[in-house]
């Protein structure tokens, strides 16, 4: 049985990883390393946050759906598409070495970062002229994000956001909305996966999916008001952080 004050600081973490996936994108990349630094292994830590950021995809949804549908419609096709391409990504996951993995989620995380401070979205970026050519390069993009959503995702919904704002001429709040559509959609693909392969460690999983519940709600309620820039410089701080204390305990 675990511990109360553990359950509560899981679903503190699972409030703070809600409200960043549905903001500015990035609810892994917060969480993966406060679960690692809680003591728990890296595959575990990992699929645990992909759980419990389900429920933050699925509220922040449901919020988003009182927006005005955007202008440049997605095809329908490109959802089956992302869901294929996540369940690529969870089964590659999933044939990594535990050694392995967490060197890897490091460098994912540092690379991560890294372009979390050169590719911010932004309001400069919105309304970007699209083509139909233009269109069908995006959707590639698109599927990629989603092989590597279902692998890692540390940073895909910033990477979506700008995808759908560069190759659709989405807004960044229309692009937030749809950003968590896809995260809905391929979040749970590879949750699937990592159910029916039984990888996910629930004890660890429900409690953080408790507290993204509610960080959905409230992330997709914040960025409406257009006050996302508050969560994105404490996630971007806490983050570097976070991954440098991760990077000392494995080189040292």
């Amino acid at each position: 049985m675990m511990p109360v004050n553990e359950i509560l600081l899981l679903c503190a973490v699972g409030l703070f990883m809600g409200m960043i996936a549905v903001t500015s994108g990035g609810g892994a990349t917060a969480g993966v390393p406060l679960v690692l630094l809680l003591g728990y292994p890296a595959a575990s830590s990992v699929i645990a946050v992909s759980f419990g950021l389900l429920a933050s995809f699925i509220t922040g949804t449901f919020t988003y759906r009182r927006l005005e549908p955007p202008k440049a419609q997605l095809p329908l096709f490109i959802w089956p598409v992302a869901a294929f391409g996540s369940i690529l990504g969870a089964n590659l996951f999933l044939t990594i070495p535990p050694g392995v993995l967490r060197v890897v989620i490091l460098v994912l995380l540092v690379g991560v970062l890294i372009l979390s401070f050169t590719l911010k979205p932004s309001k400069m970026q919105e309304h970007q002229v699209t083509t139909p050519a233009k269109r069908r390069v995006g959707t590639a993009v698109i599927f990629a994000l989603c092989v590597y959503c279902g692998f890692f995702g540390a940073g895909f919904g910033t990477f979506v956001i700008l995808a759908l704002m560069y190759f659709y001429g989405y807004s960044f709040l229309e692009g937030a909305s749809a950003g968590t559509r896809f995260a809905l959609v391929v979040g749970g693909a590879s949750v699937l996966t990592y159910l029916f392969k039984g990888a996910v460690v629930l004890k660890l999983g429900i409690p953080l999916a408790m507290g993204c519940s509610v960080g959905g709600y409230l992330g997709a309620m914040q960025a409406q008001r257009g006050g996302d820039r508050f969560i994105r410089v404490v996630f971007i701080g806490s983050t570097v952080l976070l991954t440098l204390k991760m990077g000392y305990d494995i080189l040292c």
